[in-house]
């Protein structure tokens, strides 16, 4: 099989229904039902894990990264590598003919007939969720792998060129995705179950559905990333860093006539800090956030790196010291870039911090003010409590709680108190859903933490901040409609659109 095959079979594996075993997903769960198999717990075609079984998922685990160590063994890193780098291609060029069919090459004609006839064949429409979800989880495959590689330097003597054994590989990554997945949906609730069985081939837990109604929403969602706040902070990126997502699309005509460029790292390097007009303070900064680099980094900080990832920094460099390019990476990279600074996923400067806060992040606080001060609710934004000369003394030293409130007000005695927290719609995998899931749960503890603080000094809270309450009630807020629950520990989690819409019916109804 020669690469340009297996790229298409990659492409074509994409339209294979999920549930067929001779889709790569399909082949994945196949391998981890055998391994089940081999440590002894499907005796009866089928087996349960839970919180208390979770051994079970951390086994699977180290047993597939040992099989996949093995396999490296006997083939050319090199090889390995240059496989990678061309099916990173493929993905992100069949993204962009699904959405953005004007951006990319010339054989982007060929590419979109070939979507619209296996789209036909197998009835899988190519903007649909599954088909996302598949791709979004070759990506996360695909960038495990070449961090596995670069452990393995040491094995490019090795004169085993054969790519046969990459879809192997590839299919076992998956595999530890799938893992991954599977152990963070135990965090989603500690009633939840994973059921695996055999026959038919299922593996199945009903938090990670939840997950997927979400992604289901949120593919429907259309973000502000291009408004004119989102345009105004990647103007000051740009300012302040050299560059930003525009000057990555221009960089991509400077790869006109080649769609995938390898270069040494002084001659990349070199053509970057000419083509973008950089000074070497900004092109440092530019190879920190643009170029794959995996030093220092575990499976799961791989699998929930951002920053770390052929479609977000795509210049990967090989074991032989050349860094590779993809144009159709590149314009992934482009459109992400302008994410991860409005999401601030990569270092910025405090300037840039504060204009997202205020114009991006918290930008319905002034909506819900007015609408509460319209009602006659008397209601305070961005409190820092912590600023109070007597209060401040309780946060002293306190870790993981907040001291900044949002927004709060007090409503037949109850002190109301919201948390507000933007996060982006996610990337394609449903381990992003889950991510933002677990960090709803870090921020509905420390509430909590911030209750167990205000209740035992209850008087004084209420002397300070000039208010009278006889409870607190706590909620978080959304900018995103982006959680698959309406509660966590017992911390309410409120869409803010649904909360504008709750507060104009409660408060018009108690007017008339």
């Amino acid at each position: 099989m020669t690469i340009e095959e297996m790229c298409n079979q990659v492409f074509f594996n994409l339209f294979i229904p999920e549930q067929c075993n001779e889709s790569i997903k399909g082949k994945a769960q196949l391998k981890i039902i055998k391994l089940m198999q081999e440590m002894g717990i499907m005796d009866l075609g089928y087996y349960d894990v839970t919180r208390e079984s979770e051994w079970i998922l951390a086994e699977l685990t180290c047993k597939l990264n040992s099989i996949i160590k093995k396999r490296l063994d006997r083939l050319n890193i090199l090889g390995v590598q240059e496989c990678c780098i061309r099916i990173a291609d493929v993905l992100s060029a069949f993204s962009f003919a699904i959405f953005e069919p004007d951006t990319i090459s010339k054989n982007s004609k060929s590419l979109i007939d070939g979507i619209n006839i296996l789209s036909q064949i197998f009835g899988e429409k190519p903007e649909g969720m599954e088909l996302q979800e598949k791709i979004g989880i070759l990506k996360e495959a695909l960038n495990l792998l070449y961090f596995e590689t670069e452990s393995n330097i040491e094995n490019n003597n090795c004169q085993n060129k054969t790519i046969e054994g990459f879809m192997d590989l590839l299919e076992l990554e998956t595999s530890t995705i799938l893992v991954y997945e599977l152990k963070k949906s135990l965090r989603i609730s500690k009633n939840c179950v994973i059921h695996f069985e055999e026959n038919p081939l299922h593996i199945y837990s009903e938090q990670l559905e939840d997950v997927n109604k979400v992604l289901q929403k949120m593919l429907t969602v259309k973000e502000s990333l291009y408004d004119e706040t989102a345009n105004e902070v990647m103007s000051l990126f740009r300012e302040e860093k050299g560059f930003n997502d525009k000057s990555l699309f221009l960089l991509c005509n400077e790869f006109e006539s080649n769609e995938t460029v390898s270069l040494s790292l002084k001659d990349m390097k070199a053509l970057i800090k000419e083509k973008l007009c950089l000074n070497e303070k900004q092109l440092d900064f530019f190879v920190s956030i643009m170029f794959l680099n995996y030093k220092d980094k575990t499976h799961d900080e791989i699998i929930r790196n951002v920053n770390c990832g052929f479609f977000t920094t795509p210049f990967a460099m090989d074991v032989e010291g050349k860094v590779w390019l993809n144009k159709s990476n590149l314009y992934e990279a482009a459109k992400y870039l302008r994410r991860r600074v409005i999401n601030e996923d990569i270092p910025l400067s405090k300037n840039i911090k504060n204009v997202i806060k205020e114009k991006i992040n918290e930008k319905k606080l002034p909506i819900i003010k007015k609408e509460l001060q319209i009602k006659g609710i008397k209601c305070f934004t961005n409190v820092d409590l912590a600023k109070d000369k007597v209060l401040k003394k309780l946060f002293y030293g306190i870790k993981n709680t907040p001291h900044e409130i949002d927004l709060y007000y007090v409503s037949n005695n109850v002190l109301k108190i919201y948390d507000l927290k933007n996060y982006l719609i996610p990337l394609s995998v449903k381990e992003s859903v889950i991510r933002i899931g677990n960090s709803i749960a870090k921020e509905a503890t420390k509430l909590h933490n911030l209750n167990n603080i205000l209740e035992n000094n209850h008087k004084l809270i209420e002397e300070r901040l000039n208010l009278h309450f006889n409870s607190i009630e706590y909620a978080i807020l959304l900018t995103t409609d982006c959680y698959y629950a309406d509660k966590n520990k017992d911390i309410s989690v409120i869409f803010v659109d649904d909360f504008l819409r709750m507060l104009r019916k409660k408060f018009d109804t108690k007017n008339e």
